[in-house]
């Protein structure tokens, strides 16, 4: 498959051998909450043989992926507050700018020739790669040390409970604060903090229909 001309499953194996790639590959960008567009690419690239015509075909295969996650994700909550687990406004902040980088994209990509796109595609796919690495070993590195300081310390055998002599001795040391929190630790929120912060929650319960709207206009443009 070499242009938009070759019909559908003309070369049958390769057809067959890259959906099944490219839904094993959305799949785990999905869990990895990413695009996929490093994997899908290569993917187009090498088995399907698409040429320039892989990019658009991986945006596709990745809006798909997006609407499904909007669909399953939309009506879930933050775990650890009460608010959608969609953060819409940091999408109203993004998508704008990367709809606008994926037009002047898509217009090099029809200008470009095409060793130029691959050589860039190499480029740019080898230095995420690279970048996504590095970070899996930090994050590899921080979990096994995490784990050890978990283990050490349940190797001392501390008590669940401390004893009242220990949680005395802590209240003094705390200038009388008791075990709820009604000792002089901080000074209070004001009013005007305080319905501030109120006000402030109540907008995060729910998606504003302003920042739907301007999604679904940018989407439109």
């Amino acid at each position: 498959m070499s242009s938009w001309d070759t019909p559908l499953f003309a070369d049958v194996p390769s057809d067959v051998l890259s959906s099944v790639l490219a839904l094993i590959f959305v799949s785990f960008a999905s869990a990895g909450s990413i695009g996929g567009g490093g994997l899908l690419v290569p993917l187009f690239l090498l088995v399907c043989n698409l040429g320039r015509f892989a990019i658009p075909l991986s945006k596709a295969t990745i809006m798909g992926g997006a609407i499904a996650n909007a669909c399953i994700r939309w009506p879930a909550r933050h775990p650890k507050a009460d608010r959608p687990l969609i953060a819409f406004d940091v999408a109203v902040m993004l998508e704008p700018m990367t709809l606008i980088g994926t037009v002047i994209g898509v217009f090099l990509n029809a200008t470009f020739p095409q060793w130029l796109i691959t050589v860039l595609l190499v480029a740019l796919l080898g230095y995420t790669a690279n970048k996504t690495i590095a970070k899996a070993r930090a994050a590899w590195a921080k979990e096994d040390k995490a784990i050890a300081a978990r283990n050490a310390d349940a190797s001392k055998n501390a008590p669940l409970l401390p004893s009242a002599d220990t949680e005395a001795a802590q209240n003094a040391a705390n200038g009388g604060s008791s075990a709820d929190g009604s000792g002089n630790d901080g000074a209070a929120p004001s009013s005007a903090q305080s319905e501030a912060l109120s006000r402030l929650l109540a907008k995060e319960r729910t998606a504003q229909p302003w920042m739907l709207a301007t999604l679904f206009a940018a989407w439109l443009v």
